[in-house]
């Protein structure tokens, strides 16, 4: 289990700061343990975290997550590194040894970092068990993530017509279109390079759904 929490920074003093999202990340298969995060200024979220049940050895995992139209959404856990064993240290077999409740130390390394030099990057460390026929061996696996900003659709009059456009920048992202929402929607799409517009009747554009993969951000068109 995950708990994450989003807050304004309106001054230096935490009184001042307000809580505008909260919210906890599980997964049916595993339990979540010893994250770290960071966040780039696109709005982009990444956790590094350790995860087990007990059918799955200590993993690394991370979860990504992007704020769109002020929420928040996250992946589900992706794998880094499994874990190659259960883990059992020496600390453990000396407590047992003096009949005392046993554990094992874990947690020293989790530490998540956006890249200085690319904000689109980011670099995640966790410890796993790495060695198969040795429980007591654990090491660091690091991680680098690459994500990118989501572009952002501009709708503009042209003529009778109505322009719809994005920035040159965005590639790999297909332009989905539906001339109705009566049931059933009938959605099309295609593949636009670099700098792609698609003109619509302005007439139809009050049943006219566009949008990119991941219901990304929409300018509103202008008053009529």
């Amino acid at each position: 289990m995950v708990v994450v929490h989003v807050i304004t920074d309106a001054g230096p003093h935490p009184y001042f700061r307000t809580l505008i999202e909260a919210g906890v990340i599980t997964d049916p298969d595993l339990d979540l343990f010893f994250p770290s995060i960071a966040v780039n200024t696109n709005g982009t979220v990444v956790i590094g975290c350790n995860g087990s049940s007990i059918n799955v050895n200590v993993s690394c995992y991370a979860i990504v997550g992007r704020t769109l139209n002020g929420i928040t959404t996250f992946t589900s856990p992706l794998l880094l590194q499994a874990g190659a064993t259960s883990y059992h240290g020496d600390d453990e077999l000396l407590l047992q040894f003096e009949e005392l409740p046993a554990f094992s130390r874990w947690g020293d390394y989790s530490a998540t970092s956006v890249d200085p030099s690319d904000s689109s990057r980011f670099w995640t460390i966790q410890m796993y068990p790495s060695d198969a026929g040795n429980p007591d061996v654990w090491s660091t696996q690091i991680t680098e993530l690459l994500t990118s900003t989501a572009p952002l659709l501009s709708i503009s009059p042209s003529g009778t017509n109505v322009m719809i456009s994005w920035t040159s920048s965005a590639t790999g992202y297909q332009l989905q279109s539906a001339a109705s929402l009566a049931s059933p929607v009938i959605w099309s799409g295609r593949n636009e390079a670099r700098g792609a517009r698609e003109v619509v009747r302005w007439s139809g554009l009050r049943d006219l759904v566009h949008h990119f993969l991941d219901r990304l951000p929409l300018d509103p068109p202008p008053a009529s």
